[in-house]
């Protein structure tokens, strides 16, 4: 008997086959021993590797200090929003900021579920029922609105307008990107038949939130062994996030006709 998958299980196994691939030659290169070195160089080998990975991890904390891009001010997020937004997406993601970015976007979303869980819900279906549409929508009302955001500053009159018209921006990629992880932790755990394990209310409601934060998030520190795609992986967690954007704003719209 065959068995129909929705869009949500190809998303899920679309994030699923992407981790692999990240994976898989990540372990062979690190544990994959070279002929011309005899078993007793293993240990040396795996030592070389780490401190070559220690080091560059140095590196990355020295040039990242602050969360400004080099070269940038903090003003220019708001004066050149989406130049500062790709220049943000292309810096490395260390291990202490995926977890503070994790964090602080885990509290944002378990606040999304607790006080609007019909909004989340009914959100979590159109992104799983239209998904290439709610992409579309999110990606149009985010770069206009960074567009409008960066005429607004530079005309110097409508400055404060400006940084309102950006957290807004900014609060729907957000809240969007809650929406997104809540459909990705579902069909995960679906998919590895947990779900059905879940038991009580807050169970079924935060879990899946909270596996899809975690998924996203070792995706992201994946993509850094990926040199010859920089920031592929923020960049693919952006467009998740744009859908669910879109999602969210397609929710609003129905919510106020009905």
């Amino acid at each position: 008997m065959s068995v129909s998958y929705t869009v949500k299980d190809w998303m899920v196994r679309f994030v699923l086959a992407v981790a692999l691939a990240f994976i898989v030659p990540f372990c062979a290169g690190v544990f994959a021993q070279p002929a011309s070195e005899s078993p007793k160089d293993y240990s040396n080998v795996l030592e070389r590797l780490q401190n070559r990975q220690l080091e560059a991890d140095r590196n990355v904390m020295a040039k990242q200090r602050s969360w400004v891009p080099d070269g940038f001010k903090s003003e220019d997020a708001v004066m050149h929003p989406i130049i500062y937004w790709r220049a943000w997406l292309n810096q490395p993601w260390p291990v202490g900021r995926v977890i503070i970015l994790l964090s602080g976007i885990s509290v944002i979303a378990i606040g999304f579920q607790f006080f609007c869980p019909k909004l989340l819900v009914e959100s979590q279906a159109v992104y799983e029922r239209r998904w290439l549409r709610c992409l579309g929508v999110g990606l149009l009302v985010l770069v206009l609105g960074a567009v409008l955001t960066g005429v607004l500053a530079r005309s110097g009159l409508y400055l404060a307008l400006a940084y309102v018209l950006l957290a807004v921006v900014q609060g729907i990629s957000q809240f969007g990107f809650c929406v997104a992880a809540k459909s990705i932790g579902k069909g995960f755990l679906t998919l590895t038949r947990v779900q059905k394990n879940l038991k009580g209310d807050l169970t079924t409601k935060y879990v899946p939130l909270l596996v899809g934060l975690l998924l996203c998030a070792v995706l992201l520190e994946l993509s850094r062994f990926v040199p010859f795609l920089p920031g592929f992986g923020s960049r693919l967690l952006s467009l998740i996030a744009s859908g669910g954007a879109g999602a969210l704003l397609i929710s609003l719209k129905q919510s106020k006709q009905s």
